[in-house]
C-alpha cells in the first residue's frame, strides 16, 4: 500500500460547492436530501493530490466549543492510503487553533473501517441511536454486508 503524506497532499477550503464535492459527500452519506441539509451551513475542505481532488470533509459549528465533522469522504481508488487520517488531523489542527474543545463525528454501525480509524485517532463512543438509519433514510444502506441501523456518535476531546 502506498501511503500519501502531508507533503504531497494539499488540503484547501472550498469556496464554492461543486457537483464534484457533492459527489464526494454522497460517498459517505448516500441521501442527497441529508447532504443538502448541512452542506451550505458547513465549511468544506478538499484534499488535492497531484492536481486531482481525492477527498473532502465538512466541518459544522455546533456550539461555542464544539464542531462536528459532518462528512468525510475519500475517492474509492484512494482509500486505504492515509488520506482519511490526514483529513482528520487537519480538522484537529483547525479545531485547536479555534479553541474548540470537542469534535463530534458520527457513523453507522457497519462502518467497521471508519470506526477503527476514529478510535485509533482518539475518538470515544459516547452514544448510539438505535435504528436511526432505518427511521431517517428512505433506502437501506449496506456496508460490509451489514445494514446500517444504528448511528454511532463519537467525540474527541481536545
Amino acid at each position: 500500500m502506498n501511503t500519501i503524506n502531508s507533503y504531497t497532499l494539499a488540503i484547501k477550503k472550498a469556496h464554492t460547492i461543486t457537483q464534484a464535492i457533492i459527489d464526494f459527500m454522497l460517498l459517505a452519506d448516500p441521501d442527497i436530501d441529508k447532504v443538502q441539509e448541512y452542506i451550505d451551513k458547513a465549511t468544506i475542505y478538499i484534499a488535492i493530490y497531484k492536481g486531482e481532488t481525492v477527498g473532502c470533509y465538512a466541518l459544522l459549528d455546533l456550539a461555542q466549543n464544539e464542531w462536528e465533522i459532518k462528512n468525510i469522504a475519500v475517492a474509492e481508488n484512494y482509500q486505504g492510503k492515509g488520506i482519511g487520517t490526514l483529513l482528520l488531523h487537519d480538522a484537529f489542527k483547525k479545531a485547536k487553533s479555534n479553541h474548540i474543545k470537542e469534535l463530534t463525528i458520527c457513523t453507522g454501525n457497519s462502518s467497521l473501517r471508519q470506526l477503527t480509524l476514529y478510535r485509533k485517532l482518539g475518538f470515544k463512543i459516547v452514544a448510539t441511536e438505535t435504528d436511526y438509519f432505518v427511521r431517517h433514510y428512505k433506502e437501506p444502506i449496506m456496508e460490509n454486508g451489514i445494514q446500517y441501523r444504528s448511528l454511532i456518535i463519537l467525540k474527541k476531546f481536545l
